[in-house]
């Protein structure tokens, strides 16, 4: 019930904030590389971004969890071997 709650009242504004800006935002923005160039909306640049921003995050801490879990795992047969010898 609670998840529905946080659902409707956070992420339901966000999205229809998120059209709003698309709608009165309807510009084109030029993106200059060295080899060429390309016209892109600005609420699908925005999008992009954001969504490479998450997909970087994401990786980051999933590598981050890895190495925490590899350590506490290390930290748990060490304790059985501990525990085994004692």
């Amino acid at each position: 019930m609670m998840k529905k709650f946080m659902y409707f009242f956070l992420v339901v504004p966000v999205v229809f904030l998120g059209l709003v800006f698309a709608y009165w935002n309807n510009q084109t923005v030029t993106l200059s590389f060295p080899a060429s160039n390309y016209d892109v909306f600005l609420p699908t640049l925005l999008v992009a971004v954001f969504t490479l921003g998450l997909i970087v995050g994401y990786v980051i801490c999933f590598l981050s969890s890895l190495k925490v879990r590899r350590k506490l795992s290390v930290a748990k047969k060490e304790i059985r071997s501990q525990e085994n010898s004692g």
